[in-house]
């Protein structure tokens, strides 16, 4: 189990700023960062309310056949069935499809966005998985439980039935289950003050992967949890 915290405190309903890191691969040094091509080969973000009527997730990655660093598609959810709840989160990348496929799931909402014709890098000379985000941008505030990263040829899940399945097969938590530990792994105050060590994995440099992708279970909490 992994806990952060934001750095603003927020009502339920309170409309949020600037855009918040939730997860992403990169193969630069930061996936929040758009400088160079690479740098969001997948990332997740929970965008601002200023620019959105509703709370809205956007999932980015880049193109080398259009040089462009960020692409982006949006999933927008209603503003009672965000804060608070469980969400199976999916994000992956297909090389072989050139595309991008993320999902939002769990009892009573299931929300997927295609983000098509990505053509990466290849092969990637590297890869590093952050949960949560990268300095300059802020946290999210809530919690992250069973957590995987796969860069092999069973990682890419393009499909509502096929990622139904994989999650179902998962433990669901729930508000009754007693937690053996909790990482707290960032936490900010109005500014990136703290950066757990245990939330970002670098792998060496390979040959041979089109795929990769990230998992978890995911819960966020409009407003602090003292």
């Amino acid at each position: 189990m992994f806990r952060f915290r934001s750095p603003h405190r927020m009502e339920i309903d309170e409309k949020r700023t600037n855009t918040h890191g939730v997860a992403g691969v990169t193969e630069g040094d930061s996936y929040c960062t758009k400088s160079n091509l690479g740098d969001r080969a997948l990332s997740l973000f929970f965008n601002t309310w200023d620019e959105y009527l509703t709370p809205t997730y956007s999932s980015c990655s880049y193109d080398t056949g259009r040089a462009e660093n960020s692409i982006c598609k949006d999933i927008e959810f209603a503003i009672t069935n965000v804060d608070g709840y469980w969400f199976y989160v999916y994000s992956g990348y297909s090389h072989d499809n050139h595309e991008s496929y993320t999902a939002f799931y769990n009892d009573n909402t299931y929300k997927a966005v295609t983000n098509p014709i990505l053509y990466h890098n290849l092969p990637a000379s590297s890869l590093k998985f952050n949960l949560g985000t990268t300095a300059g941008f802020n946290s999210i505030n809530g919690y992250f439980y069973h957590v995987e990263f796969k860069y092999d040829d069973t990682a890419y899940i393009g499909t509502e039935s096929e990622l139904r399945a994989y999650a179902d097969a998962t433990t669901k938590p729930s508000k009754f289950m007693i937690f053996a530990e909790t990482n707290i792994v960032q936490e900010e105050e109005k500014t990136f003050t703290k950066w757990g060590s245990v939330n970002e994995w670098e792998y060496d440099q390979y040959d041979g992967v089109f795929e990769w992708a990230m998992y978890g279970w995911a819960r966020g909490d409009g407003f602090f949890e003292d």
